[in-house]
């Protein structure tokens, strides 16, 4: 169980490193430490709402596998969202990207912007 916890510490680290340089290229200046934020506040309410659902998933079912079980999932269904993002930024300038990202807003918004 303890080494399921680490791992489980280690990705999740991976991910939040991954999600902060993910936001800083196709956020644009103007709104990228709001986007920052509201993902940092998700992950803390996350790390708020865990141990009450550990805890009643726990006293429903009786064993702490429940717990994992929806974890997991939870994970599965992330790292599929993922796929789907709509910008790739791997061996890209930040100019590049940020066209290809202005590119995916709807023209009510830029026209509001220009």
């Amino acid at each position: 169980v303890n080494m399921a916890v680490a791992a489980g510490r280690f990705f999740q680290s991976i991910g939040w490193a991954a999600a902060y340089v993910y936001i800083s290229e196709v956020y644009p200046t103007s709104c990228r430490a709001f986007g920052a934020s509201v993902a940092v506040a998700t992950g803390r309410l996350g790390g708020i709402l865990a141990p009450m659902a550990f805890e009643w998933l726990l006293s429903t079912t009786g064993r702490p596998t429940g717990f994992f079980t929806v974890v997991m999932a939870m994970a599965a269904l992330i790292a599929s969202l993922v796929q789907g993002l709509p910008v790739e930024t791997k061996d890209r300038q930040l100019g590049d990207i940020g066209r290809e990202a202005q590119s995916l807003r709807p023209a009510a918004q830029l026209a509001k912007s220009v």
